[in-house]
């Protein structure tokens, strides 16, 4: 992946994350039926799964191969930043620890996707180059 592709990902969708974590109502399962067995809880915590995951793809595609982990410590840190900010300001928003673990891990998911994407992109980049015709030096020589 291109690092300004990666960067205009990680800023579109950092703008949308800022709004959807700041707005003073968030997002209410109330009144909404779920199948049988589906909690509310549930759908939440898999909500926060989802949310995070672009985040640590994007944000691990920025680094050297052996440092993609610190993308999950670094959006670890900015969901407990985030859910300390709800708990602490704003008052519509409820911050928790489970918001925190359940973002972090699809950081990890995240992170993981993001690892495997760029592994694919490694074989595909390779495959072509061998497949390519190589030019022989054999035209040079008299």
């Amino acid at each position: 992946m291109r690092r300004g592709t990666a960067l205009w990902g990680l800023g579109i969708y950092g703008a949308l994350l800022a709004v959807l974590v700041f707005s003073p109502v968030g997002p209410s399962l109330r009144g909404v039926h779920l199948p049988a067995g589906v909690s509310a809880g549930a759908v939440e915590a898999a909500a926060n799964v989802a949310v995070f995951m672009p985040l640590g793809f994007f944000v691990a595609s920025l680094l050297p191969l052996g440092r993609r982990w610190l993308a999950v410590g670094a959006c670890s840190a900015l969901s407990v930043g985030i859910e300390t900010v709800q708990f602490a300001f704003l008052s519509s928003r409820s911050g928790n620890v489970r918001d925190a673990i359940t973002n972090t891990a699809g950081a990890v998911l995240g992170v993981l996707l993001c690892s495997i994407w760029l592994r694919v992109l490694e074989h595909r980049i390779a495959a072509r180059a061998v497949a390519r015709p190589q030019l022989s030096n054999s035209s040079t020589r008299s």
